[in-house]
């Protein structure tokens, strides 16, 4: 609604410096707020900086223990020990392939030279 005449003539130049005070009040207090916005950011990047460094020595520590150590021919060994082992069990079944087939045999022989007279008997008996 229009102002009225007194009202128009009433002189706010007195008040000018109050109002420049709250301007830049409000500009210092979204600067502040940047900069407190700029300092959380920093403390979460020295932070995430401080884990990939000791993440980094990590890996250096781990890595240096693992040459040290000699793992990467860890592998290399229990592959190596897996086919012996297989080798070697291999021979034990052939071994015993062959124990079994000369105890066959000699069983059959055993068989056939004790069991013959008894079959000659029975074929003659009854045939």
């Amino acid at each position: 609604m229009g102002a009225t005449a007194a009202e128009a003539n009433i002189d706010l130049n007195q008040f000018k410096c109050f109002r420049e005070w709250a301007v830049q009040f409000c500009e210092a207090a979204k600067i502040d707020l940047r900069i407190q916005a700029t300092q959380k950011e920093v403390t979460e990047l020295e932070d995430r900086l401080a884990s990939a460094k000791m993440m980094q020595q990590r890996f250096h520590k781990i890595e240096k223990n693992s040459s040290d150590l000699r793992f990467d021919s860890f592998f290399d060994l229990a592959a190596n020990n897996v086919q012996s082992r297989k080798e070697f069990m291999s021979e034990i079944v052939t071994t015993d392939h062959g124990q079994a087939e000369a105890y066959q045999k000699n069983l059959k022989k055993f068989e056939k030279e004790y069991f013959e007279p008894f079959m000659q008997i029975y074929q003659q008996k009854y045939q």
